[in-house]
């Protein structure tokens, strides 16, 4: 049931941010976003509860990593997308699900709304 949830969506490219919003507003999710910035998702972070997050990997020449980490500190799960290869930093985000854009929409439906009943995400390797 996703009435409630919060999604944060964060994604620099203006179509693909605004396309994952009407795919998850549509299947009932309050959306945040989209923001394109790392500072600008830092921001949503502190000021927001947030239920779950949508995190493009690479942000304008950044990567997503301190947005995961300020997530996992809060205990708030997320999804990678990514139009790139990130085989060497993929270990560094644990069992965080990566998924290759182009994203169908109900795996993308699915999979935050799977992430978001499981609740608050336990021993992510960026909480430290």
């Amino acid at each position: 049931m996703t009435v409630n949830l919060k999604i944060l969506v964060v994604e620099d490219e203006l179509l693909m941010g605004l396309q994952f919003k009407y795919q998850l507003e549509s299947a009932g999710f309050k959306i945040i976003g989209p923001v394109s910035s790392v500072e600008g998702a830092l921001a949503v972070i502190e000021e927001e509860a947030v239920s779950a997050a949508l995190l493009d990997y690479k942000l304008y020449g950044e990567d997503c990593r301190q947005i995961a980490q300020a997530l996992a500190r809060k205990g708030v799960p997320y999804v990678i997308v990514t139009g790139n290869i990130i085989r060497q930093q993929s270990t560094e985000f644990g069992e965080t699900l990566i998924l290759r854009k182009p994203v169908n929409p109900d795996t993308l439906v699915s999979t935050l709304e799977e992430m978001c009943s499981k609740g608050r995400r336990e021993n992510n390797p960026l909480a430290g």
